[in-house]
């Protein structure tokens, strides 16, 4: 039982329990977790000292902080992460109105020059995005520029017919048996059949000695 012998004397008299005296508090604990807020500077001078401003004032001026996966700069602000170049135009032109876009006129995502910067409405910057040519189509298209990437024919995940099945298509479908027939024969849509026909699907599968393009049959 803790306690000195007339303190267990008393509890014994008393019949009451007396707590152990607490422990000293420790400084060494104290010492290692300061509290109080402590002053981090000038938050709009800390912003502009991440922009490296060492280029001319018409050059391109990048955030050396941290970049999203897209190149942008991200910075916290407001209680939340923030695009660098939206903070940029906020600081030097004033607030930027709901829905709208703070787009780059040289096309650097990490720029936060305020005189590359511009407001626009979602289609205000698809058209300056097609009018720069930084849309992915036709021979500038993923499928056309990587065909290794992109899952077609038995690879795909919501294929359902084998190669196997095409050649035998184009077969029957070279000794005049319709597009329907064999649409409700494989489970699928008429397109689908004009499709595999025509090679507008299916194309990297060989021709079989049967499949003649040049039957009238073919010819939709």
């Amino acid at each position: 039982m803790p306690g000195t012998l007339a303190q267990r004397a008393i509890m014994r008299g008393a019949g009451s329990v007396v707590a152990p005296p607490a422990p000293a508090p420790s400084t060494v604990l104290e010492s290692k977790m300061p509290t109080g807020v402590y002053d981090r500077g000038d938050p709009v001078a800390r912003f502009w000292s991440k922009v490296d401003q060492s280029g001319a004032p018409d050059s391109c001026w990048p955030w050396v902080g941290g970049r999203t996966t897209a190149g942008y700069g991200s910075v916290q602000w407001d209680g939340g992460v923030q695009y660098a170049h939206r903070i940029a135009w906020r600081l030097t032109a004033g607030p930027i109105p709901a829905s709208i876009f703070v787009c780059h006129r040289c096309d650097n995502p990490p720029c936060c020059n305020p005189a590359h910067l511009f407001l626009g409405t979602h289609a205000d910057n698809m058209v300056d995005k097609v009018a720069k040519g930084r849309v992915a189509r036709g021979e500038a298209s993923g499928p056309r520029r990587h065909p290794e990437r992109m899952a077609h024919g038995a690879t795909h995940w919501r294929v359902k017919l084998t190669e196997a099945d095409v050649l035998a298509i184009r077969e029957r479908a070279a000794s005049c048996e319709t597009r329907r027939s064999l649409a409700t024969a494989f489970g699928v849509h008429e397109s689908c059949i004009n499709k595999i026909i025509r090679r507008e699907a299916w194309a990297h599968v060989a021709p079989s000695a049967a499949d003649d393009l040049n039957t009238p049959s073919l010819i939709l």
